[in-house]
C-alpha cells in the first residue's frame, strides 16, 4: 500500500517516487500546493475505494499521514 501511494502522490507532483518517503512533509516539495493536496486525496480515494473525511485532509502533512488515514 505504502508504495501505491507514494507512486500516485509522485505522478500527481510530476517528481520521482524515489524522492518520496513516508516522512515526506508537504512543505518540502513546491509542487504540494492545496490544488495537490484535493487532487492526491481524490485520486487516493478511487484507487483505494475509500471515503477521507473532509475535516481530515488539513491534518494530512506527510506521506505517511495519508497511508494512515488509508489504513
Amino acid at each position: 500500500m505504502e508504495d501505491q501511494v507514494r507512486k500516485i502522490i509522485a505522478g500527481i507532483l510530476v517528481i520521482d517516487v524515489a524522492g518520496l518517503t513516508l516522512a515526506t512533509n508537504i512543505t518540502a516539495i513546491e509542487s504540494w500546493d492545496s490544488m495537490a493536496q484535493v487532487r492526491i486525496v481524490a485520486e487516493l480515494e478511487d484507487a483505494f475505494s475509500c471515503s477521507i473525511p473532509i475535516e481530515r485532509i488539513n491534518s494530512l502533512r506527510k506521506v505517511g499521514d495519508f497511508v494512515s488515514v488509508i489504513s
